[in-house]
């Protein structure tokens, strides 16, 4: 219980860590990046309001013409309104035949924005329209290479993601350490409260046998007693033999507290198990209670049979403790890799509230304040099945009954 609350809690640590530092890096990387595209964004406006009053000048040349230089950080195209080319400076050979093709979709009197891909390069370009008193005359293509900013974000973006790894790991580490050093107190006292429970079962085990024995001898002589003293020890071995009980549980409950590490566990015929089970309490069901069973042949698992037989036998006696008159049904069935063993009762039921509670050591719900027991039972049947990689879990309605479900790992 205590190494799973550790990883619990460096798991919940490590993920919160992690939400947070991806969404910081997030939001740094995105602002960034935001920033640097609105800044060539303005750039390429700047660049156009001084390249647009040159359009009309170009507009008279007998001919068009582009000029090639590879150390300009702009280049533009300029274009008539039909979309013939006039004149453009350009810093990558062959690039205007690409950027027409891809702004051949877009009406020319729309301003657009682009970013560019090609040959290992990348390019951001600002199409905008040019009018002269509000007739539009041509549109002019400005841009500027970006592969260098690209290149560095790219960079950036994988040195986040490195970071995040990184640190998430450290963290899951410091994570690790701080839960055992918090947890400490709480096994030390858990592992204290175990060994009690266990050396008190033992210690109380010989004085109550030599009482049990004692009461035997007493019954013998009760011919010669009073009706109200054969009335007192009967009363007494009732008593003995509930703390007899409650002793046996207690041991049980502390032998499946300290098994750490996974007990020396064999295949078992859990079908052939749940059978025999079935067939015993079928021969002491009371009269008023219909009992059904469903049980699929050849279900295998891996584990101790005596205490997967003590698990039946406690939820089995508790549907027949809690269920006045009606019926009990039992079930064994495969789902996927695990084997589902369900025992559905027309009892007394459960109350929503008390749901969750059943399953601790000594409670009691309401509905059982008439019933003999400890409020053990629940408690053992869970730590059974933990013990066997399983879950158990219950539904229930008051006044209406409730279904037990119990899911082992299938071999």
């Amino acid at each position: 219980m205590i190494n799973t609350s550790k990883r619990k809690l460096t798991l919940a640590y490590t993920l919160l860590y992690f939400l947070l530092f991806s969404a910081f890096a997030a939001v740094l990387y995105g602002s960034l990046y935001y920033v640097m595209v609105q800044q060539q964004k303005n750039q390429l406006e700047t660049f156009y309001t001084e390249q647009q009053h040159d359009f009309f000048t170009y507009l008279q040349l007998p001919e068009s013409y582009l000029t090639y230089d590879p150390n300009r950080h702009y280049f533009y195209y300029i274009y008539d309104k039909e979309g013939t080319f006039i004149h453009g400076d350009e810093s990558v050979k062959d690039l205007q035949p690409v950027l027409y093709q891809q702004f051949l979709s877009i009406p020319i009197n729309q301003e657009k924005f682009l970013r560019t891909a090609w040959k290992g390069q990348h390019f951001i370009t600002l199409q905008k329209p040019i009018y002269d008193k509000q007739t539009l005359v041509g549109y002019l293509f400005v841009g500027q290479t970006t592969t260098a900013q690209t290149h560095f974000f790219t960079t950036m973006g994988y040195v986040f993601i490195a970071l995040t790894l990184l640190s998430t790991l450290l963290i899951a580490l410091l994570s690790y350490y701080l839960a055992t050093k918090a947890m400490a107190p709480l096994a030390m006292a858990l592992s204290k409260q175990k060994r009690f429970v266990s050396d008190a079962s033992h210690e109380l085990r010989t004085p109550l046998t030599i009482f049990y024995s004692s009461l035997d001898i007493l019954a013998l002589e009760a011919k010669s007693l009073s009706p109200f003293g054969q009335q007192l020890i009967d009363e007494l071995q009732e008593e003995a033999t509930f703390m007899e009980q409650l002793l046996q549980q207690l041991l049980l409950l502390a032998k499946l507290d300290q098994s750490e590490d996974a007990p020396a566990f064999k295949r078992v015929d859990f079908s052939a198990l749940a059978m025999i089970t079935s067939q015993k309490f079928a021969k002491r069901m009371p009269a008023n209670l219909t009992f059904s069973t469903a049980i699929t042949p050849q279900l295998y698992c891996n584990g101790d049979e005596i205490r997967l037989r003590e698990l039946l036998y406690i939820l089995l006696d508790n549907a027949i403790a809690y269920t006045p008159k009606g019926s009990i049904y039992f079930s064994v069935e495969a789902a996927h890799n695990t084997i589902v063993v369900t025992i559905t009762d027309s009892g007394v039921g459960i109350a929503a509230d008390e749901v969750d509670a059943i399953f601790g050591r000594f409670y009691r719900t309401n509905h059982t304040a008439k019933q003999t027991g400890n409020g053990l039972g629940l408690a053992i049947a869970k730590a059974i099945t933990l013990q066997h990689q399983g879950t158990i879990s219950v539904s229930s309605t008051v006044g209406k009954g409730s279904t037990f479900t119990v899911i082992l790992p299938k071999q």
